[in-house]
């Protein structure tokens, strides 16, 4: 793996051993529960810390209270960043899905689409998202088990169902 990158300005950066670099995302309003952007950047820069990638790049929108703002400068450098094609980071880190500000899901669904669709992975660090997460991927792994132990007792059955057919 890697330990060096070129950053935005084109200067070349050493990294962590064994660290990959992500961008940071965080944005915030008077109105969230989220907490501000710094406390949502020490939970990201922490989960990073712990799987593996450092923090290369941040990208903050801090949203005051009133009307929601017709443009998001933060967001709007992250996607020119992704877009121009060598940003120096391939993974996006931010607090949770609803930082892709929107007036709908659409519209945050579209952002991880364009996101996944230009070769960057999302992760989302909210202790409340991981552990959904965590609980939905528990949750899964339960049924691929079930029904692979289904598909086994199934084979096994038709196997056995052959070998008599082959005897008599």
């Amino acid at each position: 793996m890697t330990s060096d990158y070129d950053d935005a300005r084109g200067h070349r950066r050493h990294l962590g051993k064994g660290r990959m670099p992500a961008a940071m995302y965080v944005q915030t309003d008077a109105q969230a529960q989220d907490g501000s952007t710094d406390s949502q950047a020490a939970t990201i820069r922490q989960w990073a810390s712990h799987n593996g990638y450092e923090v290369i790049e941040s990208f903050c929108d801090e949203v005051s209270a009133g009307p929601p703002p017709q443009t998001f400068p933060g967001l709007d450098r992250l996607f020119r960043a992704v877009v121009s094609g060598t940003p120096g980071f391939r993974t996006i880190l931010a607090y949770n899905p609803w930082v892709w500000r929107g007036p709908c899901s659409i519209e945050r669904d579209q952002h991880e689409w364009l996101f996944a669709k230009l070769g960057f992975a999302v992760c989302y660090c909210a202790p409340e998202y991981l552990e959904r997460a965590a609980c939905c991927a528990r949750v899964i792994e339960t049924v691929k088990r079930a029904m692979a132990g289904d598909f086994s007792r199934h084979a096994k059955g038709r196997r056995q169902r052959s070998k008599s057919k082959e005897n008599s």
